[in-house]
C-alpha cells in the first residue's frame, strides 16, 4: 500500500493502480485501496467508474471524511451537484476542520447559484486555513460573480499574498482593478500576471486593455500581438489588437486585423460594422467608412449600410450629411424601421420636433416592438392623457421576455417619462425604479471608494500647488465651461450663452473623463505634481482641438460636460484663463431628475442609479466645490436653477459679463437657438423658459426615502469597501 500511495504521489498512476489492485488481491475489502482505484478513475475522467469505486469504498468504512469529499469531486465532474454538496456536507460532518472539503462545497453551492452558502463554505476555509490561496481566488471568482468587484478585488489581493506564485489570482486581482479603474495597481498586478503566466493570451489581453485605457496604445500593442501568437483563435486578442493600430492612425493594418477576426461570413460582417462604430467614434470616417463598405459587401443591406453611416457621421456632428444618408436607406428601404427611427433622433436634436416625432411614430407602426424608438418619443415631447394607449403598449411588451436589459430599461423609461407628464406620479415612479435597476445590473458604485477619490483631489489641487505651478497653462479664453450635477440647468445655460453670435457650443466633451495622466511613475492627481511645461501645453493643445472641432474659430466655446466639476483642477492648470459656470439647483430636484433619466453606461454615471447612491455622490459633489470655491485661480460664477428661470435676464447678463463679450438681446429667446441639442432636456431646450420643474421632488416625496436619508449623511459603504494597496 505504501508504495502504491508513493506512485500515486509521484503521478504515476499505472504503477499505482498496480499497486492498489495487488493490495485487493491479498485484501479484497481493503477500503483504502478501493477508494484510492475511485480516485484515479476521476484522474483519468472514468467518473462513472470513480463514483461506483468510492461508493464502495464508504460503504465499507462510512467514517473517512476524505472518502465522502472525493465522491463529492467526482459527482461534481458529473454534473450531480445536489449529490455533491450532500457528499461535501457529509466529509465536514465527519471532520468539522477539513478546509478542502469546505472549499469544494463552496464550488458546489456556486455552481447551483447559493452564492451566500458558497461565501460562508469559503470562508469556512479560509478560516481553517488562512494560507489556502485556492480558497481565498474562490472566494474572489463568487463575490465577482455576484457584481461585488471590490471585495473580489480584496480576495484575491489576500490569494497573492497566501500564494505569491499563483499567477491566476494577480491576473484576477488585475482585471478587478481595471473595472474599478484604478489603473495604476491593475497595471503593477498584471504585469506580475504575465511574468508568473508566460503562455497566457488571457493575461496579455488584459494588460493590453490596461496599457489601452492609459492611452499608451504602441505598448498596447505589443501585448495583443503576443496574446495573438499564444492563441491565434481569441478574438478578444485581435480586437485589441485592431483598436490599439485604429487609435495609432494605422487604419490599413487595423481593418486587416479585424477582416480576419471570425472566418464565418456573418460574424465578420457583425464585427465590421463594429469597427467601423469604433472608429468613427474616435474620428477615424474614412476608415469606418471602409469598414462599412466591406460589411456591407459581405452583408448587402444598403438600407442598413446608410442608417449606420449616418451614425458614423453624426459622431462628427456633420448632421445635414447624416440626414441625406438616412434619405437614401429610405429610398433603398422604405420600410426600414431603424433608418426612420434615427432621423427622428436627429430632426428632434436639430429642432424639427414635428418632422422628428413624424418619423419616430413611423418608425413603431414599422416595428412596434422597437424599444428605443419609444424612448426616443417619450423625449421629444410633452405627453398627456390621449397617450394612455401607448403605455399601455409598452406595458404589454414588458410583460413578454424578448427584451435585452438594454431595452427593458428603454421601455420602462418610456412608460415612466409619460405617466410622469400626465401627472400620475406614483404609477410613474415604479417604472422609473425599474428602468434604474435594469442599468444597474452591470454597474458598479462605491461610495467609500469615491470618497477616499475625492480626498485625493482635495488634497493633490491646493493653494500652494496652484502657486507653484502658476503661468506654466495655455493663455487661451476660449473655454467656457458648464459644470455641474447633471439635471442642474447646464443645457439652459448652454442655450442662453450660445445665443449669443460669438460663442458655439462644443455640447459635452467627453475628454477629461477619458484622460489618463501619468508622469514619474504615480498616477492622477497625484501625478500633476510632476507635470512639465510640455506635457500642460501637448494636452491643452489636444482639449483646445476637440472644441474648435465643433465650435470653429467662435472667441469663446462652451464646454456643457457637467461632471467636469471634478476636473475643475486640471482644468485651471491646462487654461488659466478659462471661465467656469457652475450650475445649481434644489438637491432633491437635482437628485430625482437624474433618478429619471434613463442614463447609459457610456454616460460615465454608475451612481445615477440608485437613490442611496445619488444623494451619496451629490454630498461629495458640493463637497468637492466648496474646496474648488477656495483654492482655484479662475473666473466663477455660480447660477442658480430657480433664478435663472425666475429672472432669466438678470442670470443671462451675469453669464454673458463673465464670458466677457457685449450684450446680445438674442440670449433672452434661448428657445430660438437652432443648434442641435443631444441631451435629455432636448424637448424643454426648445421652449420658452418654465418655471414648472421647480420643487418637482414634492411630487415624489412618498418614494424619496433612500434619497433625503443619503443627503443628511447616511452613506453606507459598500460591502467589500477598501483602499487600493
Amino acid at each position: 500500500m505504501e508504495m502504491a500511495i508513493d506512485h500515486h504521489r509521484a503521478g504515476d498512476l499505472v504503477g499505482a493502480e498496480i499497486g492498489y489492485r495487488q493490495v485487493l488481491a491479498r485484501d479484497p475489502s481493503n477500503a483504502d485501496a478501493i477508494h484510492f482505484l475511485g480516485v484515479i478513475a476521476h484522474q483519468v475522467g472514468r467518473h462513472a467508474d470513480a463514483e461506483r469505486q468510492i461508493r464502495e469504498a464508504i460503504a465499507r468504512d462510512p467514517d473517512q471524511p476524505a472518502y465522502h469529499n472525493n465522491l463529492g469531486e467526482v459527482l461534481r465532474a458529473l454534473g450531480k451537484m445536489e449529490e455533491a454538496v450532500a457528499a461535501y456536507r457529509e466529509a465536514v460532518a465527519l471532520a468539522p476542520d477539513y478546509a478542502d472539503a469546505y472549499n469544494n462545497l463552496g464550488l458546489a453551492l456556486h455552481e447551483l447559484g447559493r452564492d451566500d452558502q458558497a461565501l460562508v463554505a469559503l470562508r469556512r476555509a479560509i478560516a481553517l486555513a488562512p494560507e489556502m490561496a485556492e480558497a481565498r481566488m474562490n472566494e474572489g471568482n463568487v463575490l465577482r460573480e455576484m457584481d461585488r468587484i471590490e471585495a473580489s478585488v480584496a480576495s484575491y489581493d489576500a490569494a497573492t499574498v497566501a500564494d505569491p506564485s499563483l499567477g491566476e489570482a494577480w491576473l484576477n486581482a488585475g482585471v478587478g482593478y481595471f473595472a474599478l479603474r484604478h489603473m495604476e495597481q491593475a497595471l503593477g498586478y498584471l504585469n506580475e500576471a504575465c511574468g508568473l503566466l508566460p503562455e497566457s493570451a488571457a493575461a496579455r489581453v488584459a494588460l493590453g486593455d490596461v496599457l489601452q485605457g492609459l492611452r499608451r496604445y504602441a505598448d498596447a500593442e505589443e501585448q495583443y500581438r503576443q496574446a495573438c501568437m499564444l492563441d491565434g483563435d481569441l478574438n478578444e486578442a485581435r480586437i485589441g489588437l485592431a483598436e490599439s493600430l485604429a487609435r495609432q492612425d494605422l487604419w490599413d493594418e487595423a481593418l486587416a486585423v479585424y477582416v480576419g477576426v471570425e472566418s464565418d461570413a456573418d460574424s465578420r460582417a457583425e464585427l465590421l460594422f463594429a469597427l467601423s462604430g469604433r472608429l468613427g467614434e474616435v474620428g477615424a470616417l474614412d476608415a469606418a467608412e471602409q469598414a462599412l463598405r466591406r460589411a456591407s459587401a459581405i452583408e448587402p443591406d444598403q438600407a442598413r449600410w446608410y442608417t449606420e453611416l449616418a451614425v458614423l457621421l453624426v459622431h462628427s456632428s456633420r448632421i445635414e450629411e447624416a440626414l441625406a444618408a438616412l434619405d437614401q436607406a429610405l429610398e433603398a428601404d422604405p420600410e426600414y424601421p431603424q433608418a426612420h427611427h434615427r432621423r427622428g433622433e436627429l430632426l428632434v436634436t436639430s429642432g424639427d420636433l414635428e418632422g422628428g416625432i413624424a418619423a419616430l411614430e413611423r418608425a413603431l407602426e414599422l416595428k412596434p416592438d422597437l424599444a428605443l424608438a419609444y424612448e426616443s418619443l417619450a423625449m421629444a415631447r410633452r405627453h398627456g392623457a390621449q397617450d394612455a394607449a401607448m403605455v399601455e403598449r409598452i406595458e404589454g411588451l414588458l410583460e413578454t421576455p424578448d427584451f435585452d436589459a438594454g431595452d427593458r430599461a428603454a421601455l420602462h423609461f418610456a412608460a415612466g417619462k409619460i405617466l410622469d407628464d400626465c401627472g400620475d406620479y406614483d404609477r410613474a415612479f415604479p417604472h422609473f425604479a425599474a428602468c434604474n435597476r435594469s442599468r444597474r445590473e452591470t454597474l458598479h458604485f462605491n461610495p467609500a471608494l469615491h470618497h477616499e477619490a475625492i480626498d485625493r483631489l482635495i488634497a493633490t489641487f491646493s493653494t500652494g500647488f496652484f502657486e507653484r505651478k502658476r503661468g506654466i497653462g495655455d493663455p487661451s479664453e476660449v473655454p467656457l465651461l458648464i459644470v455641474g450635477m447633471p439635471r442642474s440647468g447646464t443645457t439652459l445655460t448652454e442655450q442662453i450663452l450660445t445665443s449669443h453670435p460669438e460663442v458655439a457650443g462644443a455640447g459635452e466633451v467627453n475628454y477629461f473623463n477619458e484622460l489618463q495622466l501619468s508622469f514619474g511613475g504615480r498616477m492622477y492627481p497625484e501625478c500633476v505634481e510632476l507635470i512639465d511645461a510640455d506635457s500642460v501645453a501637448t494636452v491643452a493643445a489636444e482639449y483646445l482641438g476637440r472644441l474648435r472641432e465643433r465650435g470653429g474659430a467662435a472667441a469663446r466655446i462652451t464646454d456643457k460636460m457637467p461632471v467636469n466639476f471634478l476636473h475643475l483642477g486640471l482644468i485651471a492648470l491646462l487654461f488659466p484663463n478659462a471661465r467656469i459656470v457652475h450650475c445649481r439647483r434644489e438637491p432633491l430636484d437635482i437628485c430625482l431628475s437624474i433618478f429619471m433619466q434613463n442614463f447609459t453606461f457610456a454616460d460615465g454615471n454608475p451612481w445615477a442609479f440608485d437613490l442611496a447612491d445619488i444623494g451619496c455622490y451629490y454630498r461629495e459633489y458640493e463637497r468637492l466645490m466648496a474646496h474648488w470655491r477656495q483654492v482655484l485661480p479662475l473666473r466663477m460664477i455660480e447660477i442658480r436653477y430657480e433664478e435663472l428661470v425666475a429672472d432669466t435676464e438678470t442670470q443671462a447678463r451675469a453669464l454673458i459679463e463673465l464670458a466677457g463679450l457685449p450684450w446680445d438681446d438674442g440670449c433672452l429667446r434661448p428657445e430660438r437657438n437652432t443648434r442641435r441639442i443631444m441631451t435629455a432636456s432636448l424637448w424643454q431646450a426648445r421652449q420658452p423658459v418654465y418655471r414648472s420643474s421647480v420643487a418637482r421632488w414634492k411630487r415624489y416625496e412618498r418614494h424619496l426615502g433612500p434619497l433625503q436619508a443619503a443627503l443628511a449623511g447616511a452613506c453606507v459603504p459598500h460591502p467589500g469597501a477598501r483602499g487600493a494597496r
